[in-house]
């Protein structure tokens, strides 16, 4: 997981230049569900347009997930054991 966390800093940080971070968020977040939901703001970065095949696997329902784009964000959500998938979901998509 540590690596993972460094890609994500690592992506955050080349893409934060200019003013596009003030309005820059990566948010991590639990749902009441239970599970989590990571929203990564897109604009003014390479990412801004680029397609990318939803993710949507809701069964079972400790381990559903999705994931898609929505309004210039990277969008997933997912039960209790899927954040490290999420994020792994945007950053093999980002990093291509």
């Amino acid at each position: 997981m540590a690596d993972l966390l460094a890609r994500l800093q690592r992506w955050y940080h080349l893409h934060r230049v200019g003013d596009w971070e003030l309005g820059a968020s990566v948010t991590i977040e639990t749902l009441d569900k239970p599970g989590w939901s990571v929203r990564i703001h897109l604009r003014r970065t390479s990412l801004e347009g680029r397609s990318f095949a939803e993710i949507s696997d809701l069964e079972p329902e400790s381990d559903w997930i999705r994931c898609w784009l929505e309004d210039g964000s990277f969008h997933g959500v997912g039960g209790p054991r899927q954040l490290k998938r999420i994020l792994t979901t945007f950053l093999e998509w980002a990093e291509k």
